[in-house]
């Protein structure tokens, strides 16, 4: 599959930063003419010259052509992509309102949040199936858009609130389900948990880069909201990795 076919098929057939020329686009979507596409390229060819020959300005997605899993994969991905562009920009936004600390600080935080979004979504979800690939791309998207839910929240003054005591529970939960996992019992000569693809090691992993982004927003608060206490933070992300890793725990599939 050319992408780059696909994308040009797609701003002649809406006219986004060109004339429309639905001519142009049926032209490119003929160059995907076959199978391997994963795409319904002669429905989406119908489709073009009845709007050609209507005169339609209906948008065109590409997606609702996709007809197979590495269509649909594409699609997320590329879906993903645009919305990643506007988390970016948004936090590039907040970031101009810092001071040299603060946006040192902010930038290391920003490194660990990716770090721990990629190794999570990698190693922390079932990749077995056909769908594999959109569920890590969902699983990563989720876990950046949490990520700049906190950020909006906190520059707006809505804060996390959590006790001391609240902290220590979390804390103790967390590595009591931690060392549950590492003790389950697996097959010989494997370290898969159950009947998925998750294993010890890539939990571990996950785990490692999870404790360098609890560190990193620890110190990123500190420095851009010292009225909040320390342990807040921790309680906030110790609650939802508790809760990430009482779901593997629990995920021993019928």
């Amino acid at each position: 599959m050319n992408g780059d076919d696909f994308t040009l098929m797609m701003l002649y057939a809406n006219g986004f930063g060109v004339k429309r020329n639905y001519n142009l686009a049926i032209n490119y979507a003929c160059i995907q003419r076959y199978p391997e596409s994963g795409f319904a390229v002669d429905v989406m060819i119908e489709e073009l010259l009845r709007r050609n020959k209507s005169g339609s300005e209906e948008q065109l997605d590409l997606c609702d052509f996709a007809g197979t899993t590495f269509a649909i994969s594409y699609c997320i991905s590329m879906k993903e992509g645009q919305k990643e562009k506007a988390r970016i920009r948004r936090l590039g936004e907040i970031r101009i309102s810092m001071d040299g600390r603060q946006k040192a600080f902010f930038d290391k935080l920003r490194e660990a949040a990716q770090d721990f979004a990629s190794s999570s979504s990698r190693n922390e979800v079932d990749q077995l199936g056909s769908g594999r690939a959109g569920f890590v791309i969902d699983a990563e998207a989720e876990l950046k858009e949490s990520f700049l839910d906190d950020i909006e929240k906190c520059e707006q003054g809505v804060f996390p609130e959590y006790t001391l005591v609240q902290f220590t529970a979390f804390d103790k939960q967390l590595n009591k389900t931690y060392q549950a996992i590492m003790h389950t019992q697996t097959e010989a000569g494997s370290d898969r948990l159950f009947s998925t693809d998750i294993t010890k090691s890539g939990i571990k992993e996950a785990q490692r880069t999870w404790l360098k982004f609890r560190d990193a927003w620890v110190k990123y608060g500190e420095a851009r909201y010292p009225n909040v206490p320390t342990h807040t933070w921790k309680a906030m992300l110790t609650e939802r990795r508790v809760k990430k890793l009482e779901g593997l725990l629990n995920s021993d599939p019928p």
